[in-house]
């Protein structure tokens, strides 16, 4: 039996879902049941205009954040502080006392995830120079873990 190899760029994502779907059939054959549940939490003026967001999933006891922005007008208000405590507190109410997230050095998010207790346990060199080949910047992966009885979690935030 003869195997071709095709290079698709820019895939459509009905072309990467056998992919996936093979892979989570394989994932649960494994592992039983391990779906994922999925949270956005929305941060929004009165008038309904999008002042930050954080979107993640629950799978594998752990709290995955995946993406967190906060509209640079808005910086310096707590607002992501508040998303990020949410975000924590939803996990722990489900029993989930640790969490991931990946961010880079560019990043405003760093410092931020630094305060509130993430630590990083990787530094990933990206971002090759084209003429040099050195890597101008680096993303960190980060990790916090918490106590689900800790009352701090979603005291203060509205």
């Amino acid at each position: 039996m003869n195997t071709f190899y095709e290079e698709i760029v820019e895939p459509e994502p009905e072309q990467v879902e056998p992919l996936r779907s093979a892979l989570k059939a394989f994932n649960a054959s494994q592992l039983g049941d391990y779906g994922a549940e999925t949270l956005l939490i929305t941060a929004r003026s009165e008038s309904g205009d999008l002042h930050g967001a954080v979107y993640g999933w629950l799978r594998f006891g752990w709290l995955y954040i995946h993406l967190l922005w906060v509209d640079p007008a808005m910086h310096r208000r707590g607002i992501a502080s508040a998303l990020l405590e949410k975000m924590e507190s939803y996990a722990a109410s489900r029993g989930i006392r640790r969490g991931r997230l990946a961010t880079s050095d560019f990043q405003p998010g760093y410092d931020l995830y630094r305060k509130r207790g993430w630590t990083v346990y990787a530094k990933v060199p990206i971002l090759p120079d084209r003429d040099t080949g050195v890597d101008l910047h680096v993303e960190y992966l980060m990790w916090k873990h918490w106590d689900v009885q800790d009352e701090s979690h979603g005291k203060g935030v509205r």
